[in-house]
Protein backbone atom coordinates (compact mmCIF):
# COMPACT_ATOMS: atom_id res chain seq x y z
CA UNK A 1 0.00 0.00 0.00
CA UNK A 2 1.33 3.43 -0.92
CA UNK A 3 1.72 6.04 1.79
CA UNK A 4 1.07 9.72 1.42
CA UNK A 5 2.76 12.26 3.64
CA UNK A 6 1.58 15.86 3.68
CA UNK A 7 3.03 18.75 5.58
CA UNK A 8 0.11 20.86 6.76
CA UNK A 9 -0.24 23.69 9.19
CA UNK A 10 -1.60 23.02 12.64
CA UNK A 11 -4.51 25.32 11.77
CA UNK A 12 -5.44 23.18 8.76
CA UNK A 13 -5.02 20.03 10.84
CA UNK A 14 -7.47 21.40 13.44
CA UNK A 15 -9.96 22.35 10.72
CA UNK A 16 -9.74 18.87 9.21
CA UNK A 17 -10.24 17.25 12.63
CA UNK A 18 -13.30 19.43 13.25
CA UNK A 19 -14.66 18.54 9.81
CA UNK A 20 -14.18 14.81 10.44
CA UNK A 21 -15.81 15.05 13.87
CA UNK A 22 -18.75 17.03 12.47
CA UNK A 23 -19.17 14.51 9.66
CA UNK A 24 -19.04 11.57 12.07
CA UNK A 25 -21.64 13.17 14.35
CA UNK A 26 -23.90 13.76 11.34
CA UNK A 27 -23.58 10.13 10.23
CA UNK A 28 -24.31 8.87 13.75
CA UNK A 29 -27.37 11.13 14.03
CA UNK A 30 -28.69 9.84 10.71
CA UNK A 31 -28.13 6.22 11.76
CA UNK A 32 -29.92 6.92 15.02
CA UNK A 33 -32.91 8.34 13.11
CA UNK A 34 -32.99 5.31 10.83
CA UNK A 35 -32.93 2.99 13.84
CA UNK A 36 -35.75 4.95 15.47
CA UNK A 37 -37.91 4.75 12.35
CA UNK A 38 -37.39 1.00 12.07
CA UNK A 39 -38.58 0.19 15.61
CA UNK A 40 -42.08 -1.18 16.10
CA UNK A 41 -42.26 -0.13 19.77
CA UNK A 42 -40.67 3.01 21.20
CA UNK A 43 -40.23 4.35 24.70
CA UNK A 44 -41.81 7.72 25.49
CA UNK A 45 -38.72 9.77 24.65
CA UNK A 46 -38.28 7.99 21.33
CA UNK A 47 -41.98 8.44 20.59
CA UNK A 48 -41.75 12.17 21.25
CA UNK A 49 -38.69 12.44 18.99
CA UNK A 50 -40.41 10.38 16.29
CA UNK A 51 -43.31 12.84 16.00
CA UNK A 52 -41.25 15.93 16.81
CA UNK A 53 -42.83 17.01 20.08
CA UNK A 54 -41.59 17.42 23.63
CA UNK A 55 -41.91 14.72 26.26
CA UNK A 56 -44.44 16.94 28.08
CA UNK A 57 -46.60 17.24 24.96
CA UNK A 58 -46.60 13.48 24.52
CA UNK A 59 -47.60 13.05 28.17
CA UNK A 60 -50.48 15.49 27.70
CA UNK A 61 -51.66 13.47 24.67
CA UNK A 62 -51.65 10.36 26.87
CA UNK A 63 -53.47 12.15 29.69
CA UNK A 64 -55.89 14.36 27.75
CA UNK A 65 -56.52 12.40 24.55
CA UNK A 66 -56.11 8.82 25.77
CA UNK A 67 -53.14 8.00 23.55
CA UNK A 68 -52.65 4.34 24.38
CA UNK A 69 -49.38 2.90 25.61
CA UNK A 70 -48.03 -0.33 27.01
CA UNK A 71 -46.85 -0.33 30.63
CA UNK A 72 -44.57 -3.22 31.59
CA UNK A 73 -42.36 -3.28 34.66
CA UNK A 74 -42.12 0.47 35.00
CA UNK A 75 -41.47 0.99 31.28
CA UNK A 76 -43.97 2.75 29.05
CA UNK A 77 -43.88 1.92 25.35
CA UNK A 78 -45.93 3.16 22.43
CA UNK A 79 -46.46 1.15 19.29
CA UNK A 80 -45.39 3.19 16.28
CA UNK A 81 -48.49 2.13 14.32
CA UNK A 82 -50.71 3.29 17.21
CA UNK A 83 -48.97 6.67 17.37
CA UNK A 84 -49.40 7.23 13.64
CA UNK A 85 -53.09 6.27 13.83
CA UNK A 86 -53.54 8.64 16.78
CA UNK A 87 -52.08 11.54 14.79
CA UNK A 88 -54.16 10.69 11.72
CA UNK A 89 -57.32 10.76 13.83
CA UNK A 90 -56.85 14.54 14.11
CA UNK A 91 -56.50 15.01 10.36
CA UNK A 92 -58.90 17.63 9.04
Amino acid sequence: MAKLHLDITSELEEELQELFIKSAKHVLAELSKQELHSKEFMNLQESAEFVGVSHNTLMSWIRDYDLSYIHIGGKKMIEKKELIEFLRSFKK
